[in-house]
């Protein structure tokens, strides 16, 4: 064989596998940009469902407060009419 044409080769090949390289580097960033997106997604949906069970705990407390202090007020009003 010429040396010319075995250096045509030889650097057909490193071309070949560099551009295999980068075809392997973009499958990557491809698969790791879907798992970003998944895992995204998936956080989104914790902090919608934490919302809304942080909401329900606030309404729950509050209900528990608004009792409570009516059944004190209740109490007090009535205690006081007694001893009148």
């Amino acid at each position: 064989m010429n040396v010319c044409v075995v250096c045509i080769i030889i650097s057909y090949n490193k071309f070949w596998k560099i551009n295999c390289l980068i075809k392997e580097m973009v499958i990557f960033e491809v698969v790791l940009e879907g798992v970003k997106v998944f895992v995204s997604t998936l956080w989104e949906l914790q902090e919608m469902r934490f919302a809304a069970i942080l909401d329900d705990v606030v309404s729950m407390a509050i209900t528990i407060v608004v009792a409570s202090v009516s059944c004190f007020l209740a109490t007090t009003t009535t205690t006081e009419h007694n001893i009148l």
